[in-house]
């Protein structure tokens, strides 16, 4: 009688067991999914960040060539700014 009792026993131990398993891998991989999809959130916000750094630094270039041109009257500090301005309204279109 005792052996039929831990046979049982141990099946539902087993079971037991083998349905905790299954839920901390499901519960695992839900983890898993969550933490992918946020690295990838991440990486497109500092995408975005590092592009706006170089608008920034975009624009203030021209700026320091514009106030050289008002401070020192010489018009070659104006060379090639109509590029860097149709660079900088591309980055907007983009961002």
């Amino acid at each position: 009688m005792l052996k039929g009792r831990f046979k049982y026993i141990a099946l539902v131990i087993f079971l037991s067991g083998l349905v905790l398993i299954v839920f901390l891998q499901f519960n695992s991989g839900l983890s898993i999914n969550k933490l992918i999809q946020g690295n990838t959130s991440l990486l497109n916000e500092l995408k975005t960040q590092n592009d706006l750094q170089k608008l920034q630094t975009e624009i203030v270039t021209v700026e320091s060539k514009i106030r050289g041109v008002i401070i020192t009257q010489d018009r070659e500090h104006l060379n090639g700014i109509r590029g860097e301005l149709d660079s900088i309204k591309q980055r907007f279109k983009l961002i």
